[in-house]
This record gives structure tokens, sequence and C-alpha cells, in this order.
């Protein structure tokens, strides 16, 4: 899970799992929606598969890639997990917010 907390410190990872979250994409498309090389969001994507966010399948020349829904849902039920209590005690939530 670690792993995971960090590849979404990065705003583009972010930026392509919002993305993967609609859709299914080839790596042009989600070049598009970028103002960096294609090569840069290739690295990405890699970071991505490796902590097994993001799957590929090659159709023809084209590269496909989609979020794995199974890794992101555990994913976001353990930071749900992560943060339960937190929620219970909404003054000292508040008080921590505030502070920032």
């Amino acid at each position: 899970m670690n792993k995971i907390y960090k590849s979404l410190a990065d705003q583009t990872r972010r930026g392509i799992i919002k993305l993967l979250l609609n859709s299914d994409l080839s790596v042009n498309e989600i070049v598009a929606n970028f103002s960096i090389s294609q090569a840069t969001i290739s690295s990405h994507l890699a970071y991505l598969r490796l902590v097994g966010l993001v799957n590929v399948v090659k159709m023809g020349r084209k590269r496909i890639y989609s979020l794995d829904k199974v890794k992101w849902s555990d994913f976001v039920k353990g930071l749900i997990d992560d943060l339960d209590g937190i929620g219970n005690d909404e003054k000292k939530y508040l008080d921590i917010v505030e502070r920032r």
C-alpha cells in the first residue's frame, strides 16, 4: 500500500489515474491531456504498472492502458480504513485541518 501512496504523490500520475477511471486509453490519448512528452508519460505509466494500479494490453501497434479496478478498490478501501477513527472525533479532525 505504501508504494501506491508514493505513486500517487505525483500530480501527473494522479491525473493519469483520473483519466483511466473513466475509460481505457492509449498512450497517445493520455499524452493529449498533458503538456509533457510521451516518454515522460510512458515513465509514469511504467511506474503505475509496477505498483499494480495500471494494466496494459497490446492491440496491434497500440498499447491500451486501463486502471486495475480491483487494486484501486482495495487501495481506496484501505485508505478509508486508515482514516477510520479520524471522522469519529469530528472536533479533533477539524482542529487538525484548521491548523493548516
